[in-house]
C-alpha cells in the first residue's frame, strides 16, 4: 500500500516486480498494477496480460472488479484494445457495462470486427442492449458480423414478443 500511495519513479522497480511475480496473489498484483498504471501512462503489456488472465481463469469476483476497474480507468493503445476486444466474450453480464463503457467508441474497424466477433461468441449476448450495440458499430456498420446482426434481430423481436404478451393481459 505505501508503495501504491507513493508511486514515484524510485518504486517503479518494485512495483514492476510485484505486478509480475505469479506467486504472489492476484489482489497484490493489480494493487502493484493500479499503481504503476497512475496518472497519464498507458496501460503497460504485462499489464494487460495480467488482466486478461484473470478474465480467462474466471477469478474470485472481488479480483475480476479490481481488474475490469482497472480496464475501464486506464487508457489504452490501439493494440491493447484490439487484444481486449477479442476476449470481450470471457465478460460476465454484471461486467457488460463496464465493457460498454471502455467501447464506448470503436476506433478502428480492425477494433470494431475484434469486437463484434467477441460479442457473437458470448454466452450473455441478451444481456447487450441492442441499440447501444448499433449505435457503438455505427461508424463501422461494415464491421458488424453478420451472425451478430442475426442474433440482435433475435434479440429485438424476442423483447417485441415479450412486450406484445405484456400488452395482451
Amino acid at each position: 500500500k505505501t508503495l501504491a500511495n507513493q508511486p514515484q519513479d524510485r518504486f517503479l522497480t518494485e512495483l514492476n516486480q510485484l505486478a509480475s511475480d505469479e506467486s504472489l496473489p492476484l489482489m497484490t498484483r493489480l494493487h502493484a498494477t493500479r499503481a504503476l498504471s497512475r496518472g497519464d501512462t498507458t496501460l503497460s503489456d504485462s499489464s494487460l496480460e495480467l488482466m486478461i488472465e484473470i478474465l480467462h481463469k474466471k477469478a474470485d469476483v472481488t479480483v475480476r472488479a479490481e481488474a475490469i476497474q482497472l480496464l475501464t480507468q486506464s487508457r489504452l493503445t490501439a493494440g491493447k484494445r484490439i487484444q481486449l476486444a477479442e476476449v470481450a466474450h470471457l465478460f460476465s453480464p454484471v461486467e457488460i457495462p463496464s465493457l460498454m463503457q471502455i467501447f464506448r467508441t470503436l476506433r478502428s474497424e480492425e477494433e470494431a470486427r475484434s469486437f463484434g466477433l467477441a460479442l457473437v461468441e458470448s454466452p450473455f449476448i441478451a444481456s447487450f442492449d441492442r441499440e447501444r450495440i448499433e449505435q457503438i458499430f455505427r461508424p463501422f456498420p461494415e464491421a458488424l458480423p453478420d451472425e451478430l446482426k442475426e442474433m440482435l434481430e433475435q434479440l429485438n423481436q424476442e423483447q417485441s414478443n415479450r412486450a406484445e404478451r405484456i400488452e395482451s393481459y
